[in-house]
């Protein structure tokens, strides 16, 4: 084993709130950022992107998982994604390049970083895919000691779905809606979840990808959601506390 080492916060799936749109012009992919099961807890990006922003993974997992993704986009940005064509029978050459390089990572995990691969396989991690241009979903688990990825039949995926707040991402998705008009839905859902579980579930991270064209929010937009998302709350909180 060589000599490598990471610091590690352990098993964050069910602490993890995340949230994956398919809309009518792109996606989203949206996260908390509270890394809790460390001393004392951090804030961290869990949201990772290829350098050309073609391919997007949300990590959710022990904290090998984010290093894990993290790889994972850099490996697949070495392909020139955008030369694929988008059509429907291109599904699954896109697919065996992504589980192609997944497998290949985790078996460098294995030789270099046993400790690493092992946490992953153990913590039930789970990777949200999104790649531009694909009008899919994908998640890849480890539950097998290696990675496995399937396409998703719904247009929306959200990991710790046990928490509550995951009923507005549920109720209010509309996959005819455009990515502009699902961003407060799951801004609300991550932020609500946080209201939820504030011990595990913390702070906003939003990556959208709109008619090919993908960023990150800046800082005034994810206060913008998180004001628009107070509101939500304490009106609705208002509304059922109120007696005719």
């Amino acid at each position: 084993m060589n000599n490598k080492s990471y610091d590690f916060c352990y098993y964050e799936q069910d602490m993890t709130m995340q949230v994956a749109m398919l809309g009518a012009d792109g996606f989203l992919i949206a996260s908390d950022i509270l890394v809790s099961n460390c001393s004392p807890p951090q804030n961290s990006r869990k949201i990772f992107t290829s350098e050309s922003g073609n391919v997007v993974i949300a990590a959710a997992g022990c904290k090998p998982t984010g290093h894990f993704a993290r790889d994972l986009v850099r490996d697949l940005g070495e392909f020139n994604l955008a030369t694929f064509d988008r059509g429907v029978g291109m599904v699954p050459e896109i697919e065996n390049v992504i589980v192609s390089a997944a497998e290949k990572l985790f078996q460098g995990y294995k030789d270099d970083y046993v400790r690493m691969a092992k946490d992953i396989t153990e913590s039930g991690s789970r990777l949200i895919v999104a790649v531009s241009g694909f009008d899919k979903l994908w998640e890849i688990v480890f539950a097998t000691g290696k990675p496995t990825m399937e396409a998703l039949t719904a247009r929306y995926a959200i990991n710790n779905g046990s928490n509550q707040a995951s009923f507005f991402a549920h109720q209010y998705f509309s996959a005819e809606k455009t990515v502009n008009e699902l961003l407060p839905i799951a801004a609300h859902t991550i932020l609500e979840g946080a209201r939820i579980q504030p011990a595990f579930v913390g702070g906003l991270d939003i990556y959208a990808s709109e008619s090919g064209e993908g960023r990150f929010l800046r800082d005034a937009e994810i206060e913008m959601y998180s004001e628009h998302s107070r509101k939500v709350h304490d009106s609705l909180a208002s509304e059922f506390a109120r007696v005719e």
